[in-house]
């Protein structure tokens, strides 16, 4: 759960830092060249081995995060239970 969590939380902090390089938010490089690009890192995503109970522990944000950080669809998912099963379905199978 700490692994998944840290993995979240770094895979949002490389999405914010992109965001802010791209919008200019960050200050310009005492040249005028753009900003470089740097390669995003490759993160392996561990599966989820907690039960749909121990999912259902996390907040509603946390879920979609994971299940958006996976690529799994959220379609039809209407309930906290259903986020909580198609990610336990999808992401808790060793790929």
């Amino acid at each position: 759960m700490v692994a998944s969590r840290l993995l979240h939380n770094s895979s949002c902090l490389i999405g914010l830092l992109d965001s802010l390089a791209f919008s200019g938010a960050l200050p310009a490089a005492a040249s005028s060249s753009p900003l470089p690009t740097l390669p995003r890192a490759q993160v392996t995503l561990l599966p989820v081995i907690q039960s749909v109970e121990e999912l259902m522990k996390l907040s509603i944000k946390e879920l979609k995060g994971m299940l958006t950080d996976r690529n799994i669809s959220m379609a039809g998912a209407a309930e906290k239970a259903d986020l909580a099963s198609l990610l336990k379905e999808k992401a808790g199978q060793v790929s």
